[in-house]
């Protein structure tokens, strides 16, 4: 997404989280960002940095800024937003695209003393950080919204937030309510989150659409509203229609997706869920308007 922005004239930022390849041609800077500060690892700690470690070693690695090292001097959650203030700061007068990968809530569970001080009342010391990290990447997030505002970019720029997994419970004492099971599963526990556009003056506040998208669309929205170059077998449906309310119908007619080299997969189409998981043989079936929690597999009594 980032080199088709750049091919559009949007100047591009990565922050954040990685994890997409450490060699070098499939580093931030190589795969079409200007800017990257961040980590190429799955996770790092949030306070500490070994700047001994090489770049992609591990949690206790160096951060890296356009590829050169660096360490760290505040909370890392709030450390990625002063980069996104700066990023947006540096370029108010020309066509960004950013990509803010925070962390957080992923493990290792840390967060600031005064964080962890207004959760004291949670008695699971696990839950406590926790709720402390994730109301820390809440402040920082409305510190990037109120920097729009501040710039007056915000009626001008359209902001997408999202997770990437639902939360892995015993490991960090996420809670993913009704649905069945978590991160790295094909169950809802594990694919379905929070997801929220925000465009003041192009998509209504407080409306809903509950057809499901996925991640992907995020990339060919943001080209066709950028006019970059659009390869046909790109897949993805642009959701502005679906956001702004021209287009009611569901954007798409099936969903997929893939875990543990194909041993789980599970397709979305309609209400029907299909999915086969390591914890159970054969295929199973679900209507999960009906059943959130994926409880009743109708695979026997709906073959068809």
């Amino acid at each position: 997404v980032a080199s088709r922005m750049q091919k559009a004239g949007y100047v591009t930022g990565g922050l954040g989280k990685w994890h997409l390849g450490a060699a070098k041609p499939f580093q931030p800077n190589n795969r079409g960002f200007d800017f990257f500060f961040g980590f190429r690892g799955g996770g790092h700690r949030y306070f500490d940095v070994d700047l001994n470690e090489r770049l992609h070693e591990g949690y206790y690695s160096a951060l890296e800024r356009n590829g050169q090292p660096e360490g760290l001097d505040r909370y890392l959650t709030t450390a990625l937003t002063d980069e996104a203030i700066g990023f947006m700061e540096r370029n108010r007068d020309k066509p960004f695209f950013l990509y803010l990968a925070y962390n957080a809530p992923h493990g290792p569970l840390e967060a600031p003393e005064s964080y962890k001080e207004k959760y004291k009342h949670i008695s699971d010391t696990k839950r406590r950080t926790y709720a402390a990290m994730v109301h820390a990447l809440d402040d920082e997030v409305g510190r990037v919204v109120s920097t729009l505002d501040r710039l007056n970019l915000r009626e001008n720029t359209i902001v997408y937030f999202l997770s990437d997994n639902g939360g892995p419970e015993q490991a960090n004492s996420s809670d993913n309510g009704p649905l069945r099971g978590g991160k790295g599963e094909v169950y809802e526990g594990g694919i379905r989150v929070p997801f929220i556009v925000s465009w003041p003056g192009r998509i209504l506040e407080g409306s809903v659409n509950d057809s499901p998208v996925m991640s992907i669309d995020l990339m060919r929205t943001s080209l066709e509203l950028a006019g970059a170059p659009i390869d046909e077998k790109l897949e993805g449906v642009n959701l502005m229609p679906y956001l702004e309310g021209s287009k009611s119908a569901a954007p798409h007619e099936a969903l997929f997706w893939r875990m543990e080299n194909g041993s789980d997969y599970a397709v979305r189409s309609g209400p029907w869920k299909l999915a086969k998981a390591r914890d159970r043989k054969g295929v199973q079936l679900y209507n999960v308007e009906e059943d959130i929690g994926e409880s009743n597999d109708l695979a026997s009594v709906k073959p068809e």
